[in-house]
């Protein structure tokens, strides 16, 4: 049998209920709340433990937002605004502007891999958000990234792309091995 968790006016009608994430601790659920604010439930409970509003000033709608490998972090991207907030305190810690509204990007304990391309070109650059400085990048992709997330450790990011999967090292941005071609139903080396 399932649980059922009654939050009163928890969502707003215009919020993109498709953006939900799990804290890979498994502890929280990251939902929209309105077209400016995150939640944050409590997996166990059902509780809201904290509201991340974003941004802070300015109407922007919410597009995106992701976890830190861990669970200790959550990067919010509003429109062309992304945001790094510490889930402990609800502070946010960095902000950048991006020139991308539908921007796919991961988040480590200290990067932010982030693809600054257009529709069918992609160039992936990795921002250190504790120093607000670009650590590698941008570099050159084929094919605009369909989505894109860091390891437990947060050493390695895998890019998946129109067709390929690809590992970078996030310190470097430098390529860890050929591209792996995907196929419905199927790996395939190139």
């Amino acid at each position: 049998s399932g649980k059922d968790w009654v939050l009163p006016n928890a969502f707003h009608p215009q919020a993109p209920i498709s953006s939900i994430r799990i804290s890979p601790d498994g502890r929280l659920l990251a939902i929209p709340n309105s077209p400016t604010e995150v939640r944050l439930m409590e997996m166990s409970s059902g509780v809201i433990v904290r509201t991340l509003p974003h941004p802070p000033t300015g109407l922007k709608y919410l597009v995106e937002f992701v976890f830190s490998p861990s669970s200790k972090h959550l990067a919010v991207l509003a429109q062309e605004e992304l945001a790094v907030y510490e889930i402990a305190t609800g502070q946010q810690k960095a902000r950048r502007q991006v020139l991308v509204m539908d921007a796919r990007f991961a988040l480590s304990e200290d990067i932010l891999a982030l693809d600054l391309g257009k529709e069918n070109s992609a160039r992936l650059e990795f921002w250190n958000w504790r120093t607000g400085r670009v650590q590698s990048g941008p570099f050159p992709l084929p094919w605009s990234t369909k989505g894109m997330a860091f390891d437990l450790a947060g050493k390695t990011l895998a890019v998946n792309t129109r067709d390929q999967l690809q590992l970078f090292a996030a310190d470097t941005g430098r390529q860890l091995a050929d591209p792996v071609r995907l196929r419905l139903g199927e790996f395939v080396q190139p």
